[in-house]
């Protein structure tokens, strides 16, 4: 078995297929869950927050609901990435990309 800097060649070769993979996989990951630029978006609260709440922040900044979503105080709403990811950063919210599939086409259409 060769060696490679004391260590075992296939030791390394294993570390870097690893690494790779789980890089691939969290760029596959990340771009089913990022919600696209101006869209459909799902906003869920990492704490409790009341749908009234979330709902007056998301409509400050020109959000269009769409409607409730499946956890308490999430909801569904058109809108621009960019306008709304700080606003659900400082209300302790993360966008969520919604797939036509997952809340019905004519919903987001």
């Amino acid at each position: 078995m060769e060696t490679y800097g004391g260590r075992c060649r296939t030791s390394v070769w294993a570390w870097a297929v690893g690494g790779q993979s789980a890089a691939v996989f969290a760029m596959l990951l990340l771009s089913i869950i990022l919600p696209p630029r101006e869209g459909p978006m799902l906003i869920v609260p990492l704490w409790p927050a009341t749908t009234g709440k979330t709902l007056d922040w998301a409509l400050a900044q020109d959000a269009l609901l769409l409607g409730a979503g499946p956890w308490s105080g999430s909801l569904v709403v058109r809108a621009k990435r960019s306008k709304l990811m700080r606003a659900a950063v400082s209300n302790g919210a993360i966008l969520i990309n919604v797939p036509a599939a997952f809340c019905g086409a004519s919903l987001l259409s």
